[in-house]
């Protein structure tokens, strides 16, 4: 960031003496059309007189690790974003199927995931979270929920709010409370849980005895419940 600015005028003063016209414009985020939840930023859109109404992006790169080298020399690093042939720098070509194996996972992802979010609030307002672990002070519940009333609230309140609520209503939330889980079919204050990664999982679900887990797992450690680990995931 700190060299963006004279790098990319230091592209335009070499590229107009190749082009006609060439202006370099600064860009914000580009969505996909075709799938909208891609986008890029390029640091520069580029187009000429002479090459017509076609535009091509504007990348820069300016890795710390080849800070004290020239560009011919940074080539010879495998992973460098450029490759010289035949006394010619240029780049590296896309890999398509790179490409096609991330945007089917991001689709998955979005669809998923993103969606149910931003729709219905999901993930945020799913369900009720279980008791901290006992050995680990750590929530066994993997997933965010709807915030908490803010702090000053009156008892009054709160009793008027209950008050509010139809008998039909109390009863459901009565039922809910009782909700059996796991594969024991207990209620949520059995044992502590932990969720199965596997959002197809037919259970979700698991008190951590059943199984055969001491504490939560940590929260970037991916946990999938015996049947599912059994099925492949």
């Amino acid at each position: 960031m700190l060299h963006e600015g004279t790098a990319r005028r230091a592209y335009m003063k070499a590229a107009q003496q190749e082009h006609e016209g060439l202006t370099v414009e600064k860009s914000g985020l580009i969505v996909n059309p075709d799938f909208p939840f891609v986008g890029a930023s390029p640091d520069g859109i580029v187009s000429c007189a002479c090459c017509g109404a076609r535009s091509v992006c504007l990348e820069i790169k300016c890795p710390f690790k080849h800070k004290s080298v020239t560009i011919r020399e940074a080539c010879s690093d495998k992973h460098f974003c450029l490759e010289v042939i035949d006394t010619c720098i240029i780049r590296i070509d896309a890999d398509e199927a790179f490409w096609s194996q991330c945007l089917e996972k991001a689709s998955v992802f979005f669809e998923k995931v993103c969606l149910p979010e931003l729709v219905g609030r999901h993930f945020t307002c799913g369900g009720k979270k279980p008791a901290a672990d006992t050995k680990t002070g750590k929530s066994s519940h993997r997933k965010p929920l709807c915030p908490s009333p803010q702090k000053g609230s009156t008892a009054a309140s709160s009793s008027k709010r209950a008050s509010s609520v139809s008998p039909s209503k109390q009863r459901q939330r009565k039922r809910q409370s009782k909700k059996l889980w796991c594969s024991c079919r207990k209620t949520e204050d059995y044992d502590n849980m932990v969720a199965c990664e596997n959002e197809n999982c037919e259970v979700q679900w698991y008190h951590l005895s059943c199984v055969g887990l001491n504490h939560t797992p940590e929260a970037d450690e991916v946990w999938f419940c015996p049947t599912c680990s059994q099925g492949g995931y």
